[in-house]
């Protein structure tokens, strides 16, 4: 089953020949691809990890969306 998240350069997540987990990350810019390589064993603490810098990313996301409103009423 394919595991691949097109856009931005696209993410596929594939198991390698031994027995590690790849994620590759195409460069939309046409230099070499990204890849890194995870032992299955840290796989559940950089799910945390991933879970926790969604939250802060999306509360940096409110705080430029209402810095973006503010500056619009004041205009």
């Amino acid at each position: 089953m394919p595991r691949r998240l097109e856009g931005r350069g696209s993410i596929e997540v594939f198991v390698t020949k031994a027995g590690q987990i790849a994620i590759k990350q195409e460069d939309y810019l046409g230099n070499d691809d990204a890849i890194v390589i995870l032992d299955a064993n840290d796989v559940s603490i950089l799910v945390k990890w991933l879970q926790e810098a969604a939250v802060d990313a999306e509360q940096i996301r409110q705080m430029n969306a209402d810095a973006a409103l503010d500056d619009q009423i004041e205009a």
